[in-house]
């Protein structure tokens, strides 16, 4: 399998020196800028060719002048952005940056009709998560760009500008944790709780793993994001795909499809359907 079509994103600094990952395209979180990613990087310490720069946080007026800032020094090793703030592609453009421009659709763009709007001002877009494995296939055949798929990694269950882990914490008198897992009390459901001075994410705490999209012609980049997996672990997952095994059950890592088979809606039950 192609090794250039992999994006991975930096969560230890041990994957940048290894000779087994080659000619892929790393993802740096930028400092600052990114919510969810206990390691981010300054602008100057991207150094790997063809890095790709992660700004996933929604930015005040005030935080946009200061990112416009820190991007006309953008140097020629980074290729594209993946933003979450639609205020970024406006600085690109403002700045006339050579640079890939890609929009991470995150809970929106469900369909192919307003991803192919997005389209038209984006060099591609990060599918989002909450998908059946048909619907991401329907998208994919209709759209006229190559998109990004999620293909490996934690996946963001909800974003939040305030700091809920620290307001948590100090309510009921924890230890105070930038990191915490905690579970709903009702479903029983997990969750890896990440919080920065920006904000908080809550991710699923296993790991999404879509494997049925490796042969894609409209794929631009197959996404690993290994957050709070080890160097080794983070290598064998990539040394496997590469060589076309893509059954990672051998990896000791919990794997959940989440919406891959289950659609991220339903219609609650009313007294008129009885």
């Amino acid at each position: 399998m192609q090794t250039d079509k992999y994006l991975i994103t930096v969560t230890d600094l041990k994957i940048l020196d290894s000779s087994k990952v080659q000619n892929c395209t790393f993802l740096f979180p930028l400092q600052k800028f990114c919510c969810g990613y206990p390691l981010t990087f300054k602008l100057e310490d991207v150094i790997a060719s063809n890095s790709y720069l992660l700004i996933n946080r929604i930015l005040t007026d005030n935080d946009l002048k200061k990112l416009k800032e820190l991007l006309k020094n953008l140097n020629t090793n980074i290729k594209g952005i993946i933003f979450r703030d639609l205020g970024v592609l406006d600085i690109i453009n403002e700045l006339e940056l050579n640079v890939k421009k890609v929009y991470y659709l995150a809970h929106n763009g469900l369909n192919y009709e307003s991803i192919n709007e997005y389209l038209n001002y984006l060099d591609s877009v990060v599918i989002s998560t909450d998908l059946t494995k048909e619907e991401i296939e329907q998208i994919l055949q209709k759209l006229h760009k190559k998109a990004i798929l999620y293909t490996f990694g934690l996946i963001e269950i909800m974003y939040s500008r305030r700091n809920l882990l620290s307001n948590f914490n100090h309510y009921y008198n924890l230890e105070e944790k930038l990191v915490s897992n905690v579970q709903e009390p009702i479903t029983k459901k997990g969750f890896k709780v990440v919080e920065n001075e920006y904000g908080t994410i809550f991710y699923n705490d296993k790991y999404y793993y879509n494997a049925n999209f490796f042969k894609n012609d409209n794929v631009l980049f197959y996404w690993l994001n290994p957050l709070f997996l080890s160097s080794e672990k983070i290598l064998n997952i990539y040394e496997n795909l590469v060589s076309g095994k893509i059954d990672l059950s051998n990896l000791d890592i919990e794997i959940d499809s989440v919406f891959l088979k289950q659609k991220s809606i339903s219609k609650l039950k009313s007294d008129v359907d009885e």
